[in-house]
């Protein structure tokens, strides 16, 4: 909610949050970084891809950033992909993992 009410004060955009303008924003807001995430939904209901970034409001450096694809195993829908296929809890938990990691080597 917060977020939204930054952005409606702001009169800011999903994609202008991305710009200089948009993270000088929310850096007077005291927020130190913004999180942005995209998905793509598979074919059976489950998470294809994913990507997250994490952008400091101050500087705009990319402080880490993480891409995720979910597997495949042989043809849709066979045992051999459903076996392969993670759940979007699982594919929640990789992402934050791999952030986390990130966000620590820098």
């Amino acid at each position: 909610m917060a977020t939204q009410r930054i952005m409606a004060r702001s009169n800011l955009d999903e994609v202008e949050i991305a710009l200089p303008a948009g993270q000088q924003e929310f850096a007077k807001e005291g927020i130190d970084a913004l999180l942005t995430v995209s998905a793509v939904g598979g074919y059976d209901q489950e998470p294809q891809s994913a990507s997250a970034r994490v952008q400091s409001t101050k500087t705009g450096q990319l402080l880490t950033g993480v891409t995720w694809e979910n597997g495949w195993g042989g043809k849709a829908g066979s045992i051999a992909d459903r076996t392969m296929r993670e759940g979007l809890t699982d594919a929640a938990k990789e992402i934050g993992t791999a952030l986390c990691k990130g966000l620590r080597h820098n």
